[in-house]
């Protein structure tokens, strides 16, 4: 009886534990920095969210993890798109931070994960073009216009 409290109790708290990642993370993806892309052939800024976890943190595979089932359980391509973009504006500003740290190998891990997910973006949306969803479409264009600033901040 008394292994079952304990057990109980700490499956309570890691619950609590979990939930208040959460919860954290939530709250920073919402605060924002702005970067501007000079250099190119117009100026423009680009609001990005605050790192958060960074590749070199013991909790990056939980918060990836929880990213990927995020986006499994987001049904609607241009929904899914836009998270993903989301995601991948995160793992710029991871980038932009360890860049900063000069963690290079954390810097380079962030910048391939980034360089996949806009892969990923990119195939939803000629998934949302073959399928000529107008709803969607026209969510696209705001896409393709958060990706291309994306490029031209990755320059």
């Amino acid at each position: 009886m008394g292994k079952n409290i304990i057990l109980f109790s700490a499956i309570l708290v890691l619950a609590l534990i979990f939930t208040s990642m959460l919860v954290s993370y939530s709250v920073l993806a919402q605060e924002t920095t702005a970067i501007e892309a000079v250099g190119t052939e117009e100026n423009l800024t680009i609001e990005l969210p605050n790192a958060g976890i960074t590749p070199d943190s013991p909790f990056y595979g939980l918060e990836r993890a929880l990213e990927r089932i995020r986006l499994a359980l987001t049904f609607n391509k241009a929904e899914k798109a836009k998270r993903g973009l989301a995601y991948a504006e995160e793992r710029l500003s991871e980038l932009r931070l360890l860049l900063e740290a000069k963690k290079l190998k954390a810097a380079e891990k962030a910048k391939e994960e980034h360089k996949q997910i806009m892969q990923q973006v990119r195939e939803r949306i000629q998934e949302i073009e073959e399928e000529n969803a107008t709803e969607e479409a026209e969510e696209k264009i705001g896409i393709e216009d958060r990706i291309r600033k994306q490029e031209i901040a990755l320059d």
